[in-house]
């Protein structure tokens, strides 16, 4: 049995980036090694998980990004954990009764606060997507063929283009002020 409750708080983020993975804001190029010009490997912070959307599809919560990204077992990526966030990871085998820790270093830090700062306001966003039309551009329709997305699909899960973004900003400042935006 294995209390997994500290390390599923850890911030997969911060999990990607002590792997050595370049994240930039919640993407990054996959780790399998298949993306060429954009990133396929997505972070949801809000659920703590990861996925690529690229050729290898792989997903799952933190403790998998480090069993795929390092080639790990189970346990080997428990004591990675253990020695990169310190924490209390307890292992025991279900013919032991006795539980034994990995290791204790630190108290692992959470972070709330920090991922308020940066919620996303639903008056300003709605009116934001009011003023972006369905992907229907050549460019666009071209750039969802070249990286394997169906036009369907963008348009199932509400995908949009920006058709100009400058004048787009402007009018969102113009809108909403600067300090709210």
């Amino acid at each position: 049995m294995h209390d997994l409750s500290s390390i599923k708080r850890i911030p997969i983020i911060d999990v990607a980036k002590q792997l050595g993975i370049p994240v930039r804001g919640t993407k990054a190029m996959c780790f399998m090694g298949h993306d060429k010009a954009s990133p396929s490997l997505s972070f949801l912070k809000s659920r703590n998980t990861w996925r690529c959307f690229g050729a290898c599809g792989k997903h799952g919560d933190n403790i998998a990004l480090v069993m795929e990204k390092e080639n790990l077992d189970f346990k080997s990526a428990l004591a990675w954990f253990a020695q990169h966030f310190g924490g209390d990871v307890r292992l025991s085998d279900s013919n032991q009764p006795t539980s034994q820790p990995v290791t204790s270093k630190a108290i692992v830090p959470l972070w709330p606060q920090r991922d308020a700062e940066f919620a996303t306001d639903p008056e300003l966003y709605g009116w934001l997507l009011e003023q972006c039309p369905m992907i229907s551009s050549a460019k666009a329709i071209q750039y969802l063929v070249e990286h394997g997305i169906a036009l369907e699909f963008a348009n199932h899960f509400g995908l949009r283009e920006l058709p100009e973004p400058k004048s787009l900003r402007l009018q969102l400042l113009e809108q909403w002020g600067a300090q709210h935006v």
